[in-house]
């Protein structure tokens, strides 16, 4: 027979360590509390100090404000990156990520180091799912737009997405007008979500001429949807490659990158023939670049799609050599050539799709 007072003096045990665990996880969450609502302050010091009509203006204090901030801002983001188990409510990064002002910043440092530091694939799914939790479809447009652009820069792969975060970015490509949402679908598997890519349709169904400013949503919607094999969207995609405008340098930007993010083999065929064409326009002598050639955007974007490709890039000059140079590759490898699997992320960070 167990005892009275055994059973009583286990039972204070477990009260005490109960209280002593809840108490180091108040202080702990009092002393992440404290570097955060810290770090805010010497922010709002610092935009005081740095706004010219601001009656605290200071560009020295600024100065020096700034140089601060950026040192404790990276010293508090790494300890929590650094932290076993911060993916929870309580976390160091999610107060971070909770902060309107800091969470911009916050995103692209924790997925730059994540990257940097060669995080395992759970662990950069940890952190994207507490990213996806914090994106505010209340923000700006532009706000969410530049969140959604950073991560798929970072990490394209379906692999770092959980369920939860695939529909927590499922919801911003049908509910916000972000521009760079709609390539979340190269995320998914688009049998498995008919809502994706009944919402992808309807854009293209709105599309317009070359000209409309709606040309380039729908026609991303129409290149994503032709990438994952719809054939009434691949035909669709020919038809508008083969009747670009000549006086129209944003259908010579943007239609080529469109047929290579398509990974289409049929339609990396045309970029081929693109790479003949005469076909220029004229921007200017203060913008850079001053000409749109069609055969110089081509061979760019063949530059990321296609293994060997010479190397090009769209703001740099392109000679009548350097188109001979193309034609000739092609015309040795057009039997023999590999595409590559560059995926969304590539095409925002070294293409017009990016801008």
């Amino acid at each position: 027979m167990i005892k009275i007072g055994f059973i009583k003096d286990n039972m204070k045990q477990f009260i005490l360590m109960g209280f002593l665990l809840f108490s180091a996880v108040a202080w702990a969450m009092e002393n992440e509390s404290e570097s955060v609502s810290s770090l805010v302050k010497i922010q709002k010091e610092w935009t005081g100090a740095s706004l010219i009509d601001s009656p605290t203006y200071d560009s020295k204090k600024a100065s020096e404000l700034q140089m601060l901030y950026t040192q404790k801002f990276k010293e508090i983001l790494y300890e929590a990156l650094r932290e076993p188990n911060f993916n929870t409510e309580s976390s160091l990064l999610n107060a971070l990520l909770s902060q309107k002002t800091l969470n911009s910043a916050v995103i692209v440092f924790s997925l730059k180091y994540a990257k940097d530091n060669g995080f395992d694939t759970e662990r950069v799914r940890d952190i994207i799912d507490l990213i996806t939790k914090s994106m505010n479809l209340a923000d700006e447009t532009e706000s969410l737009d530049g969140k959604i652009k950073t991560l798929l820069i970072a990490f394209c792969e379906p692999k770092y997405y959980s369920s939860s975060s695939i529909d927590r970015l499922k919801t911003t490509i049908q509910q916000s007008n972000c521009k760079y949402s709609l390539f979340i679908a190269d995320l998914i598997d688009m049998q498995s979500h008919p809502e994706v890519k009944a919402m992808l349709k309807s854009k293209v169904n709105g599309m317009g001429n070359a000209y409309s400013p709606e040309f380039k949503r729908s026609w991303i919607s129409l290149c994503i949807l032709a990438r994952h094999n719809d054939k009434s969207a691949i035909e669709h995609v020919k038809v508008i490659a083969q009747n670009i405008d000549n006086k129209n340098s944003g259908a010579m930007n943007y239609v080529p990158v469109g047929l290579a993010y398509t990974k289409q083999k049929e339609l990396i065929e045309i970029l081929f023939e693109m790479l003949k064409s005469d076909k220029m326009v004229f921007n200017g002598e203060d913008v850079n670049p001053q000409k749109t050639q069609l055969a110089h955007e081509t061979a760019a974007v063949l530059s990321l799609i296609v293994e060997g490709f010479p190397k090009y890039n769209r703001l740099e000059v392109f000679s009548e050599l350097d188109k001979t140079r193309c034609i000739e590759w092609v015309e040795k490898n057009k039997n023999n050539y590999k595409i590559i699997d560059a995926r969304a992320g590539c095409f925002l960070e070294n293409t017009v799709l990016g801008l």
